[in-house]
């Protein structure tokens, strides 16, 4: 489960935007800023920081600065063109493609800096819009492998390790309602309710937390229905602060329907 961090976006436009290229004879080099920045994109692209970009890695670059995949036909333009290490892009091969680009259009950046704000670039070069992380897996046996998945796609198993991880917290607020246990953890920063139905019916319950103040919540709205099924348990609210630097409170009302 995360912290509960919250992406938000740029508040203020930077005054200038970096030049990413300059013209050297007949060809454009990279500045070295951007070289940098580049560096930087191709570490992010590399999840299994093994220093090289696999065929998939590669292809969750381009699906994120392009929204389109890379089919066998462009594989193969970069396995023909640029430096591969043991079937992989290398760092080498990734900036020769980036100089390729730059050289195919004549020093145009336009599509320099599709891939720069896609990844989390401002105009300055700063990254203030991603937020890269490293997990580091230890096990004592076995060969445990991680894959990138988005959160809509974790399904029941999601859905029960974060109930999990609330429910065996120590220190939380637990409230009965009916049937139903309502057990809150709350943080300084983040506060999240699970719903647990003790009994052998599903019960439908209504959940109000309008008069919360400075929320911001996993939910849509703020006051919604939820059918809960016999003998599970699943998450009410995922709620932190709108503006760090102000109070927040958190407010729950709920009553069974049915």
């Amino acid at each position: 489960m995360t912290s509960g961090c919250r992406l938000k976006p740029r508040k203020e436009k930077p005054r200038s935007k970096h030049p990413l290229v300059e013209k050297e004879g007949d060809e454009y080099k990279l500045m070295k800023e951007f070289r940098n920045a580049l560096i930087d994109i191709f570490d992010m692209a590399d999840l299994d920081s093994n220093g090289t970009l696999s065929r998939e890695e590669f292809n969750m670059f381009q699906l994120r600065t392009s929204g389109e995949g890379i089919d066998d036909d462009a594989w193969e333009v970069v396995e023909e063109n640029f430096e591969l290490k043991k079937g992989e892009l290398t760092r080498k091969g990734f900036m020769d493609l980036n100089q390729m680009e730059a050289n195919d259009v004549d020093g145009d950046t336009d599509d320099l800096w599709v891939t720069l704000r896609c990844m989390g670039f401002s105009e300055d070069l700063s990254l203030d819009e991603s937020c890269p992380f490293v997990v580091d897996v230890f096990s004592e046996k076995g060969s445990p492998r991680l894959r990138a998945a988005p959160l809509q796609s974790g399904g029941v198993a999601l859905d029960r390790a974060l109930c999990s991880s609330v429910l065996s917290a120590k220190g939380t607020q637990k409230r009965i309602v009916g049937n139903l246990e309502l057990v809150t953890l709350l943080g300084p920063m983040r506060a999240t309710t699970v719903i647990c139905n003790k009994g052998e019916s599903k019960v439908q319950l209504k959940l109000n937390c309008r008069e919360s103040e400075n929320c911001a919540s996993s939910r849509a709205l703020m006051e919604y229905s939820v059918t809960v099924p016999a003998g599970q348990s699943l998450i009410g609210h995922h709620m932190m602060p709108r503006d760090e630097s102000k109070e927040w409170r958190p407010v729950y009302q709920e009553h069974i329907l049915t």
